[in-house]
């Protein structure tokens, strides 16, 4: 699988996923062996990808400003979950998402598999 990033693209609109939205900056986007998704990541996210089973797993994580996601990109069906933590979902003693900062990739990816909307 090759895959590149491009933090600012302007032709956004050409995405899989694009849902007709016009952003007032544009979007982050993957180019998969040719398929286009946008990826809801701010530009300053430190990325962390890893493949499995046809698809792209991608983490973003921002420690500074106390956030971490993950997008899941099945190359199967072009469907792309995402799901977002920050704040409380992170810092509270409780949460599963607790001290996420300070794991490895597979052990980050296990705990927000569990946010995942399917």
């Amino acid at each position: 699988m090759n895959y590149s990033y491009n933090r600012n693209d302007y032709n956004y609109a050409n995405a899989i996923n694009y849902d007709g939205r016009n952003y007032y900056n544009c979007p982050m986007t993957i180019d998969i062996d040719g398929k286009l998704f946008i990826l809801p990541f701010g530009t300053s996210d430190r990325l962390h990808e890893k493949e499995e089973n046809n698809q792209l797993i991608i983490v973003n994580e921002n420690q500074p400003l106390d956030y971490i996601g993950m997008a899941v990109i099945d190359l199967n069906d072009n469907s792309v979950a995402y799901c977002f933590l920050s704040g409380n979902d992170i810092d509270d003693s409780d949460s599963p998402a607790n001290g996420i900062f300070d794991l490895e990739l597979d052990d980050q990816i296990r705990v927000l598999d569990n946010y995942l909307p399917y």
